[in-house]
């Protein structure tokens, strides 16, 4: 399997670097300068047409979003054991919540309360449906 992390160092998407890492996988990596646009460039556009990072690329195939690559990283080598095991359900429930709590804004300290944010899907992991809101 080859991997390609494409990656600004000082941002977010160092997240995926330090999880491939302990995941203990041969990884290439592909820092990108956003101050030499470099990010804006046609080959990284053609993969990403967001021109954000983190992006991997798994034979081939591009992978975008932090949430995402990091799942795809703990199933994909679980003697890492980056994922708790047994019922996930309540991990996930507690993510949802953080994450449609601080309308992905990325900010901990926002003083949201415990209605669903308005408009938003609600995320549920696969498995059964579960019961209405009433």
């Amino acid at each position: 399997m080859q991997l390609i992390l494409y990656y600004a160092p000082n941002a977010c998407s160092l997240v995926p670097y330090v999880t491939l890492t302990e995941a203990g996988t041969p990884f290439e990596v592909r820092p990108l300068n956003f101050r030499k646009s470099q990010h804006m460039m046609p080959d990284y556009l053609q993969l990403n047409p967001k021109h954000k990072v983190p992006l991997l690329v798994i034979d081939g195939r591009p992978l975008t979003e932090n949430v995402a690559i990091q799942i795809w990283i703990a199933r994909n080598f679980p003697a890492a054991k980056l994922l708790p095991v047994g019922d996930l359900f309540p991990t996930w429930t507690a993510a949802v919540w953080f994450v449609t709590r601080h309308k992905l804004s990325g900010d901990s300290s926002s003083s949201a309360d415990s209605s669903p944010v308005s408009g938003e899907p609600e995320i549920l992991p696969p498995g059964p449906a579960p019961e209405p809101r009433r």
